[in-house]
């Protein structure tokens, strides 16, 4: 679906970038109204990194219809995150990667997406899930 450098380009926006880059990144922001993007500003501002030099780190990708879901590691393991690990689904409109949500579409993105898209996206936060009791099964055994 999308190299690497493309994803990390869009983590780097996200992490770094200017609030205000979020109409360009977001999926569908400029239709979700202002409540909604004050949701999505929220939770982005909980993810954003703390220090300029850590970075979000690619560790594993599932497709599913045109979303991607990319399980991301932060080394400064937020207290909400699986370990460190979080999950990002990813689109591409207009020819542009953005993010749609994580673990599952923002809310405020849920009603513009169509019936199909959401099939999909429900089915990425599906894998997230099996994902990490995989995760956690490999963490429990022993040596």
């Amino acid at each position: 679906m999308s190299d690497d450098r493309e994803i990390n380009a869009l983590f780097e926006e996200m992490m770094h970038g200017p609030i205000e880059a979020l109409s360009s990144i977001v999926y569908g922001y400029d239709r979700i109204g202002p409540g909604g993007q004050q949701v999505i500003r929220g939770m982005i501002e909980r993810i954003r990194q703390p220090a300029h030099t850590d970075r979000l780190q690619i560790r594993e990708r599932r497709n599913a219809g045109h979303f991607e879901m990319v399980i991301a590691y932060a080394s400064w393991k937020p207290d909400w995150s699986a370990d460190g690990f979080l999950p990002f689904i990813i689109g591409r409109h207009d020819s542009r990667l953005q993010l749609l949500g994580y673990v599952l579409p923002f809310n405020p993105v849920i009603p513009i997406l169509t019936a199909d898209d959401r099939e999909h996206a429900f089915a990425l936060a599906k894998c997230w899930v099996a994902w990490v009791q995989s995760y956690k099964k490999a963490l429990s055994k022993p040596q």
